[in-house]
């Protein structure tokens, strides 16, 4: 599980007086995990796509096709910081 995902559950679930300090962790996490992350992946995936000829395919159940790990990588930040938003305005109102 990648840590921002973690510390989103944690921000959601947890019962601390401060959400919204929690929720600028969750967003904080997401700009320095993901990143980091697909830094230390960055070999890996290379020998992956190099064994698997799929970047640029569509394979099921993939919502996008971007043809490039770090497009994939800033598209996974990107879902995140919008799902966050989500979350942050969905919840308020609880």
């Amino acid at each position: 599980m990648i840590p921002a995902t973690l510390l989103l559950v944690l921000a959601v679930s947890c019962q601390r007086t401060d959400p919204e300090a929690q929720m600028e962790e969750a967003r904080a996490a997401l700009g320095e995990d993901i990143p980091a992350k697909a830094s230390l992946l960055s070999g890996a995936a290379h020998r992956n796509f190099d064994r698997w000829d799929i970047l640029g395919i569509y394979v099921w159940p993939n919502v996008v096709v971007l043809g490039d790990y770090m497009a994939e990588v800033r598209y996974l930040q990107q879902f995140y910081r919008e799902r966050l938003h989500w979350m942050d305005s969905e919840i308020s109102f609880w």
